[in-house]
């Protein structure tokens, strides 16, 4: 009786995180695409696609500021010993954070202007790129407070969090853009605004968790263990530029475009962020267990059967749902969505598979996959987009992913005993992208595309050999 009631209990703890975590995620999303749809609506592409080109060095900045801090702290907390030397652990990861934080961004400010020329091609937009800069430190320290709530498993007040922070960007985006008609500052002011607003309740639940004085030594630990993640993340961050790219290559209004496929992918995108900062605090917890390895083989069969289905009902979908709601301009949005919502799934799959790396603390596996992520993507992007619009760009990123998968599984399992069924896995995540590809831009009825979804989804399901049921009673061994 004990046994099932632990099974139960570590079963409900997960599901009921994961569930709470995608709740809120969903939630933020479905205001971010309410918010998409009316400044869509009101605001001229260009414009839009001139703040996302804006935008990239904000990207970029919150990327290289990481330093894989957070992750690093959340996988030390549990070797903590007593409430103060936790303490002193994410207190470090702050300070450390904020000043790095707020040097390159008065580094950003001090070249915007010559700055937002490069991204534009134009002069007269350095004041929104300073705004935008001046957005940076706050989300920085806000990642922070996250990563220590999740640490303790308080999933309620992280999902929260979240959720408010998108939240009040949105509304406000709404407000400034659609109401009172700002245009390119109101969007820009709004992202500022919406900034500090979300961290105040943030600061108000975490400040007690933080009052401690950093140390040197924890300091050297974080960074040891995390600048690998922390680079892998800024060279992340550096695919933003691809909106530059796409600018010069086409124009602004198929930046605005493209940044619509990719939130129309965020269905897939949400369940990895959902799924990561859930499940990888508990992974590295049961670090030692020898059930670790079947637990994680379990997560990729069904995560990867599951989310290709998602990635194919999005894609499939995608043509009547954005010709409904969106301007004309956003049409060939429906042309990128297919490879990108397959490369969201290969995403997921690729921090699985390298969860082996992790364990080990073999981390430098993750600074390497960024690299040849963003060397074979932006050079695809320059050789497919002239050939194939918008889905030369999906697709370059599906093959760089691809590739990074495939490195980081080999390097992971030469070091661990966790074997996945990674390549089975890619060849579903492949044959799904080129049919949703094939049914969107030849344009078939809905009646076939749905009918290709059902058969993919049988196929998804068959050859991942994927059941919930062995998940869940490889959850039940943990205590």
């Amino acid at each position: 009786m004990a046994h099932g009631s632990t099974r139960s209990s570590v079963v409900w703890r997960l599901t009921a995180g994961i569930s709470l975590y995608t709740l809120a995620r969903a939630a933020a999303g479905g205001v971010r695409a309410v918010a998409t749809l009316l400044v869509a609506n009101v605001v001229p592409p260009e414009t839009v696609g001139m703040l996302l080109t804006l935008w990239v060095p904000m990207a970029v900045v919150h990327g290289a500021c990481d330093l894989g801090l957070g992750t690093a702290a959340v996988r030390f907390a549990p070797e903590r010993r007593d409430e103060s030397e936790r303490r002193t652990l994410f207190a470090t990861a702050v300070l450390t954070r904020a000043s790095v934080g707020l040097l390159v961004t008065a580094l950003v400010v001090a070249a915007r202007e010559p700055l937002a020329y490069w991204l534009t091609g134009t002069h007269g937009y350095g004041r929104i790129l300073m705004i935008l800069a001046l957005t940076r430190p706050l989300p920085m320290i806000f990642d922070v407070f996250i990563d220590e709530l999740r640490a303790r498993g308080a999933m309620r007040e992280v999902s929260a969090l979240v959720f408010l922070a998108a939240f009040f960007v949105q509304v406000l985006a709404v407000v400034f853009a659609v109401v009172m008609h700002k245009g390119l500052e109101g969007l820009a002011w709004s992202r500022f605004l919406g900034d500090i607003l979300g961290i105040l309740p943030a600061i108000f639940l975490c400040f007690q968790f933080f009052r401690a004085r950093p140390s040197r030594n924890d300091l050297r630990k974080l960074l040891a263990f995390g600048w690998p993640l922390g680079m892998v993340y800024a060279l992340g961050t550096l695919r933003f530029l691809d909106r530059p790219v796409l600018r010069a290559l086409t124009s602004t209004e198929q930046v605005a475009a493209y940044e619509l496929a990719v939130r129309l992918v965020g269905p897939v995108g949400l369940v990895n962020m959902a799924l990561g900062t859930v499940l990888e605090p508990f992974v590295y917890g049961q670090a030692q267990s020898e059930r670790t390895p079947a637990l994680v083989d379990a997560f990729v069969r069904a995560y990867v059967a599951i989310f290709a289905i998602v990635a194919m009902a999005v894609s499939m979908l995608a043509p009547e749902f954005v010709a409904l709601l969106f301007p004309k301009a956003y049409d060939v949005a429906a042309f990128a969505l297919p490879p990108l919502a397959f490369a969201a799934t290969c995403e997921g799959l690729q921090r699985a598979s390298g969860i082996g790396a992790d364990l080990a603390k073999r981390t430098r596996v993750w600074a390497v996959s960024g690299a040849v992520t963003l060397a074979v993507g932006f050079g695809l992007l320059m050789d497919l987009v002239p050939r194939l619009g918008l889905t030369g760009a999906g697709f370059a990123w599906l093959i760089a992913s691809s590739g990074a998968t495939l490195i980081v599984y080999r390097t992971a399992r030469s070091l661990s005993a966790i074997e996945l069924p990674v390549a089975r896995a890619l060849v579903v995540i492949w044959v799904g992208s080129l049919i949703a590809t094939a049914g969107v831009l030849l344009g078939l009825p809905l009646v076939l595309r749905i009918a290709a979804l059902v058969g993919f989804a049988v196929l998804a399901l068959v050859v991942m050999r994927a059941r919930l049921g062995d998940l869940r009673r490889q959850l039940g061994g943990f205590p």
